[in-house]
């Protein structure tokens, strides 16, 4: 099987249906990161009292309390909120949220019509804060760490889940900006493990909701690419293996390098480079699609066991085992009015086995995959490091 582009464990625990996320050690930040800022244009406009419409909400982890060993910087996604204030007045009151997405799924229509709807969310006024929040308790909902810090439950039910969002209009009223927490707690269940060490652990996550029109008219905006990313990817289909999750988190150790520009009527020698476990990076070209960016390439990447990778253990067979193509489509999203703007990219990734893997391993490398996913890149200056 293909070796993973992207790396760390699966992330089972933080695939919450409403807006989930989770997160590890994915590499320090660069120092030098200019982290992707784009000329800042926009006036500051009053916010409406309430958020009102189809929202586009980034998200993107920061940091916690105890949190697991592997626990990676920058895990970021997207999901879609269709918000609707409870009252008709001028002065700011509970707000109702459900999915935007087709069939009312938080996920972006790639990933399909969901089996069961999540319930609603109301983000409740807080007027002496002036901000809007929920809590959630989810129950058992997630892992206990082991004496290593390391996930010890691969069922994922020794911890209880609360849940905490708090938002609030940024300076411009543009964008609602604010935090999630994650609070996770020892249950009877973990108690009972000997795996599982005394204690909890919580994970923070900042939150950006740029209401949808501004994101699709933001598309063709111009783009100054960090020097450093951190990188996610969330998978929605997969053709020619079974050794991956429908639903796939992983994070790149090393981050991704990024340089050049994009405007209006095209790019100017705009690159990423993503570090991939065996062979050199996967170098992706920009260029102006409509209103869209699009990034390709080719790669050359390594094949692993398929053992191996659903144990989340990699172990390279070969190194040039496969030749991939990529095709993806790039949207900016920008998450601040310092012009901070996070990658948001979805697409097809085909990698065609070589004569000499199929030859040697025709088990685990002697078939194309084929690999549709979302990629996440936040600047790595808005991760502390």
């Amino acid at each position: 099987m293909r070796t993973r582009l992207l790396l760390g464990p699966a992330l089972a625990l933080l695939l919450v249906a409403s807006a989930c996320g989770g997160g590890d050690d994915g590499g320090s930040a660069d120092a030098g990161s200019d982290g992707g800022d784009a000329p800042d244009t926009t006036e500051a406009a009053e916010a409406p009292a309430n958020p009102d419409g189809d929202f586009f909400l980034v998200r993107w982890y920061t940091g916690g309390d105890n949190p697991p060993a592997n626990e990676p910087e920058g895990l970021a996604t997207t999901r879609l909120w269709a918000l609707s204030p409870s009252c008709d007045d001028d002065e700011p009151c509970d707000v109702d949220v459900t999915g935007a997405g087709e069939g009312g799924s938080y996920d972006p229509e790639e990933f399909g019509e969901p089996e069961d709807v999540p319930d609603d969310i109301t983000l409740e006024w807080d007027e002496d804060d002036e901000t809007w929040s929920y809590e959630e308790e989810l129950g058992p909902y997630g892992s206990c760490l082991d004496a290593e810090g390391n996930y010890a439950d691969p069922d994922f039910t020794t911890m209880d889940e609360v849940d905490t969002v708090e938002l609030s209009w940024d300076d411009s009223g543009e964008r609602l900006v604010g935090t999630r927490t994650e609070e996770y707690t020892l249950n009877d269940t973990g108690r009972a493990n000997p795996d599982c060490e005394d204690g909890g652990w919580s994970a923070t996550y900042d939150m950006v909701l740029i209401p949808q029109d501004a994101v699709d008219d933001g598309a063709g905006d111009e783009v100054e690419l960090a020097d450093a990313y951190y990188q996610s990817r969330e998978v929605y289909s997969v053709e020619g293996t079974d050794a991956i999750a429908q639903y796939d988190w992983r994070v790149n150790d090393e981050v991704t390098e990024g340089s050049g520009s994009c405007d209006g009527d095209g790019c100017d020698d705009a690159r990423l480079s993503i570090p991939i476990i065996a062979g050199p990076p996967i170098e992706l070209e920009l260029d102006r699609d409509g209103d869209h960016l699009t990034a390709t390439g080719t790669s050359v990447d390594s094949c692993s066991s398929n053992e191996s990778i659903a144990a989340g253990q990699p172990e390279v067979l070969i190194d040039e085992g496969y030749e991939a193509e990529w095709d993806l489509e790039l949207t900016p999203v920008t998450l601040d009015e310092d012009g901070h703007q996070a990658l948001v990219a979805h697409g097809d990734m085909t990698a065609t086995p070589t004569d000499e893997a199929a030859s040697q391993f025709p088990d685990d490398c002697g078939s194309t995959e084929e690999i549709g996913a979302y990629y996440y890149l936040i600047p790595s200056d808005l991760v502390p490091s």
